[in-house]
């Protein structure tokens, strides 16, 4: 610290004995060092550590999706049942949300392979019927130009349907509501305990 008042009295008049040094010159050096000074301090203070920002895709952190209604098997049964159970007198508006049991199940083409070995008799006669392998594999259907593959379906047997809940305007007529419960067991064969009749709002 005192070194540098001593190199600072080098530039103010008589500071070293020779006064060869003007006041002008002296405040001005003095003026950029000042400013020298006060560029540093704010550096230091407009520059502070920032936490790292945190990307919520590259970490694998994602949104949960919103619920969307997919298409399928289910969606056209509700829409179909939808559909009918407007068109009844007096039903109005109708929101039908049909769950199923499970997913569709399928059958496929199976191709048989039966592999027998024979071993010799004792006489040396006519051999003997040792082993039979019998071997299957699903048939293997290739499309476009060989470049996907899929397995041949014999038939498919669609899911059971576990509940029904029906949600109609003139569902507070216990009459029509009625109506609407024997038209949903009608069309899809649930059992009783599984429909459900409400009024929609």
């Amino acid at each position: 610290m005192d070194g540098w008042q001593q190199w600072v009295k080098r530039f103010l008049p008589g500071g070293d004995g020779s006064g060869t040094q003007s006041p002008r010159r002296a405040q001005s050096l003095l003026l950029l060092a000042g400013l020298g000074a006060l560029l540093l301090l704010l550096g230091r203070l407009d520059s502070p550590a920032s936490p790292p920002a945190t990307n919520l895709q590259s970490a694998g952190v994602g949104l949960p999706a919103s619920p969307r209604r997919e298409g399928g098997y289910e969606a056209e049964l509700e829409e179909r049942v939808e559909k009918l159970l407007r068109a009844m007198r007096g039903v109005g508006e109708v929101e039908v949300m049909i769950v199923l049991d499970s997913s569709a199940r399928h059958v496929f083409a199976m191709e048989r392979t039966e592999e027998r070995r024979y071993e010799p008799s004792a006489d040396g006669a006519n051999p003997s019927l040792a082993e039979v392998r019998l071997t299957e594999r699903p048939v293997i259907v290739r499309e476009d130009q060989g470049r996907s593959e899929s397995p041949l379906v014999v038939t498919s047997y669609q899911p059971e349907v576990r509940g029904v809940v029906v949600l109609a305007e003139g569902a507070y007529d216990p009459g029509l509501r009625y109506e609407l419960f024997k038209a949903v067991q009608a069309l899809l064969g649930v059992p009783a305990h599984r429909i459900q009749i409400f009024p929609k709002e």
